[in-house]
């Protein structure tokens, strides 16, 4: 996969400033700047990456009202090439509007996750203005993969613990979606307010629930957002996919770790009928298990999926054919809230807008522009398909929000 980022500024970035950050940065990421030799191994060998620019004549409130006029995803790398170590593991564009221009990024999602990525726009930020930048760590050594589990402890433990089976069937359902291209299908965002959130907490704290987390709080309302848009008879049980960030989370992933090191932590399944709280408690009590209970169980968990990875043994955490069905009781959410991503200033300004990845995420909560307080959602795949169907979304959402905000 390849992880991306269109960072829209209302002043132009000096090109040339831009490239020898670069340059400078790179040193610190040398896995970035090497080249792959097959699906598991990277070289450092300083290969490079892409870099390039372009005008486009058109302002930045044209841009902004119409972002899907133009398709800016097309990366140059390819997936065959990049593995075969004949790519770039990253490229940068910097497009030139009548007022402003773009930062466009493409990168590898094997050399830097979420955190990753945004942190190295941070470091870029930094040096362009001669900042010192933020600790990185490339140390593999403390890395845990001498407690992989054998292949038979594996499997015993994913049978215990209740993981699923990848079917057949899963198989043929995931690509005949990925040929229908249902995957590339993503809703408008979907805006809700800090006030809405807010006057929602409190209800909350009104039942006597304090300190639920505000992913707990979104995901809750997301999945009633889900169960309404699907019409789903009041018996249908669902189960949430949280992608959690491991770095200072597990002692072989420090803060500073510059890889890839995330994973996924699922819910039981529950009636999404039940009150809002109920459903924050179950997403918010899960999590902590995992996170602040007992961080053994967390190292246990991710050990897991790289053994289902080495050994190929068709398992999963989560149900995979009930997350691709046409309507989804597995839904899968990713959270860029904790990123900061509007707090990056090259001088003159921060983002006017941050267009949201194109990462197959079924619910991706993306921060909204700073001068609309709140959040965004994006809905994808048939999530997506199905919200795109509604014919007056506006209407919709007020009757979703007004009845959901009633049911606390």
């Amino acid at each position: 996969m390849i992880i991306k980022g269109i960072w829209v500024f209302d002043y132009p970035l000096n090109e040339e400033k831009v490239k020898s950050s670069l340059v400078k940065l790179l040193e610190f990421y040398p896995h970035v700047a090497g080249r792959m030799n097959g699906p598991n191994e990277i070289v450092l060998n300083n290969g490079g990456i892409y870099f390039s620019n372009e005008e486009y004549h058109i302002s930045v409130l044209s841009l902004i009202k119409q972002p899907r006029s133009f398709d800016l995803y097309k990366t140059p790398i390819k997936i065959k090439k990049l593995v075969n170590g004949k790519e770039p593991l990253m490229s940068v564009k910097i497009v030139r509007l009548k007022d402003g221009c773009l930062l466009i990024i493409h990168c590898a999602h094997v050399c830097l996750d979420g955190n990753g990525f945004f942190r190295f726009v941070k470091n870029l930020e930094q040096l362009y203005q001669n900042k010192p930048i933020q600790p990185i760590d490339l140390d593999r050594s403390n890395l845990f993969f001498d407690k992989i589990p054998s292949k038979n402890k594996a499997y015993k433990l994913m049978l215990e613990k209740g993981w699923k089976p990848v079917s057949i069937n899963t198989l043929v359902q995931y690509t005949w979606q990925k040929f229908r291209r249902i995957e590339k299908i993503v809703s408008p965002p979907i805006h809700i307010s800090e006030d809405y959130l807010s006057a929602i907490q409190k209800q909350i704290e009104k039942k006597g629930i304090s300190h639920l987390s505000k992913h707990a709080l979104l995901s809750s309302i997301l999945i009633k957002l889900s169960y309404k848009l699907n019409n789903f008879k009041t018996t249908t049980n669902c189960s949430l996919v949280s992608v959690i960030d491991l770095k200072g989370r597990l002692s072989s992933f420090p803060t500073s770790y510059a890889g890839n090191a995330t994973s996924n932590i699922t819910t039981r399944d529950f009636n999404p009928e039940n009150p809002l709280s109920d459903l924050a408690v179950i997403i918010d009590n899960t999590i902590a298990k995992y996170l602040l209970q007992n961080t053994d169980l967390l190292e246990e968990h991710v050990l897991l999926n790289i053994a289902a990875s080495k050994y190929k043994i068709p398992f999963t955490p989560f149900d995979l054919q009930a997350m691709n069905a046409q309507k989804p009781t597995c839904l899968y959410v990713n959270n860029f809230l904790k990123f900061k991503l509007y707090d990056i200033d090259f001088g003159m300004g921060t983002p006017v807008l941050i267009l949201p990845n194109d990462l197959p995420d079924a619910l991706k909560i993306w921060p909204s522009q700073p001068d609309k307080p709140g959040i965004n959602v994006y809905l994808r795949g048939q999530l997506g398909k199905t919200y795109n169907k509604v014919k007056n979304k506006q209407i919709w959402l007020e009757n979703f929000f007004n009845h959901t905000a009633m049911n606390v």
